[in-house]
């Protein structure tokens, strides 16, 4: 009976991969969306997304509470586990350049 135990205990320990591993390594395409009361600012973050590697939109203006805003989104492929990684990077980059960071989404197909 021990022996079966010990068998059962060393079966498990091997690690094989799962779908929670294929879905941390999936590429995907994360938007990431920014927006400020500047055009300025955001073609200044555009250029530097740009730079960075990161495709990005040209601002486009819309009117927020009588108050017309602009906006940007960037795009960039990366896994699924690094999205974390990417919203901290956003948020650094809107407080850079002193834009709001809006979140992020990822296209559903």
């Amino acid at each position: 009976m021990m022996m079966l135990l010990v068998l059962v205990v060393l079966a498990g320990c091997g690690h094989a991969a799962t779908s929670d591993d294929a879905d941390a390594t999936r590429k995907i395409s994360l938007d990431q969306y920014f927006y400020s009361e500047s055009e300025e600012r955001l073609r200044a973050l555009q250029g530097q997304l740009q730079a960075d590697g990161y495709k990005a939109s040209r601002p486009s203006s819309y009117e927020h509470n009588g108050v017309t805003e602009w906006s940007i989104h960037s795009t960039v492929e990366v896994t699924t586990r690094e999205i974390a990684g990417e919203d901290e990077k956003a948020e650094k980059y809107a407080e850079r350049f002193g834009v709001q960071y809006d979140g992020n989404g990822v296209s559903l197909e």
